[in-house]
């Protein structure tokens, strides 16, 4: 009776272990090493873009348009931290005039990268709901100091009258 192996996908393993243990050899695990992250479609094709133009491949690092997103309550407050940074951004339209998503570039770089090409979260839709966010958040701020303000004025304005025995 023959059977079949086609569907053994690790018999090929099995048949070593045998042929090891019958010429005396001893199996020895090899530690492999972390396997580097896998490289997107997306940074292959800007790789190849690059060498084809004769252009440095361009890279922006995500934490420092986190570091310019961070408190920043409009475009261009993020604008002004990321200028500080080496950094540009641009807002895409439309034809029609509409916002269609950021762009980022380094100075002096001709290449204009999108926001989520460096990171999903770079989107208009996203960035814009964080910066409302930012600007709800100091505007909640700006309340509760006015706010403690008024009662602290309040509360110091109001003479001490001395208590009458009687």
């Amino acid at each position: 009776m023959v059977l079949s192996d086609s569907h053994n996908f690790y018999g090929w393993r099995q048949a070593l272990r045998r042929a090891e243990s019958k010429v005396g050899l001893e199996h020895i695990e090899i530690e492999r090493e972390a396997p580097t992250p896998s490289t997107s479609d997306r940074q292959v094709s800007a790789s190849r873009r690059a060498r084809r133009r004769g252009t440095p491949l361009i890279h922006i690092d995500a934490a420092h348009v986190r570091a310019a997103l961070a408190g920043a309550v409009d475009l261009d407050q993020v604008r002004q931290r990321m200028a500080a940074e080496g950094l540009e951004l641009r807002v895409a339209t439309h034809p029609n005039g509409e916002p269609k998503g950021l762009l980022l570039r380094r100075s002096g770089v001709t290449e204009w990268l999108a926001g989520t090409s460096i990171d999903r979260s770079f989107s208009l839709p996203k960035v814009q709901a964080l910066l409302n966010q930012n600007r709800l958040v100091q505007h909640a701020q700006h309340q509760a100091a006015e706010h403690a303000q008024r009662a602290h004025q309040t509360h110091v304005s109001q003479p001490v009258l001395p208590r009458l025995r009687g």
